[in-house]
C-alpha cells in the first residue's frame, strides 16, 4: 500500500486525515510543523504528501522547495483554507501537483489519495 505524509499544523484536521485515510489501508505518517516533515521527508520515501500552504514554523512552499532539492519522487498536494486561483497557480508552477481547498470532505480526500497513488 502506499506511503502517505500529512503537514497540517491543526492538529484536529490532520489527525482526522490520518485517521481517515489509515481506514483505507495507507501507511500514514503526520508532522505538525514544516521542520518536521522535511525530517521525515529525508528519512522516508513517500508516494504522497499533503501539505497545509500556512505551516507555523515555516511556509508550505519552503517545504515543496525542500521536497524538490531532496528528489522525492512524490506527488505534492497543497491543502490550506486560504486558497484563491492565483495561489493555487502558483503552487502548480512551482511543481505542486495539486491544490485543495479546506473544507475538504473525507470523500474528496480518499478520491484525491486513491487517485494520486495509483501508478
Amino acid at each position: 500500500m502506499a506511503k502517505i505524509l500529512i503537514i497540517e499544523d491543526n492538529a484536529t484536521m490532520g489527525e482526522g486525515m490520518l485517521e481517515i485515510l489509515q481506514k483505507e489501508g495507507y501507511v500514514v505518517d503526520l508532522a505538525y510543523k514544516g521542520q518536521q516533515g522535511i525530517t521525515l521527508l529525508k528519512r522516508s520515501h513517500y508516494d504522497l504528501i499533503f501539505c497545509d500552504m500556512r505551516l507555523t514554523d515555516i511556509s508550505g512552499l519552503e517545504v515543496l522547495a525542500e521536497h524538490q532539492s531532496i528528489q522525492s519522487k512524490a506527488k505534492f498536494v497543497f491543502i490550506t483554507a486560504f486558497g484563491n486561483i492565483e495561489l493555487a497557480v502558483e503552487c502548480i508552477k512551482k511543481g505542486a501537483y495539486d491544490f485543495i481547498p479546506k473544507p475538504f470532505t473525507p470523500k474528496l480526500l480518499r478520491e484525491k489519495a486513491l487517485e494520486y497513488t495509483q501508478k
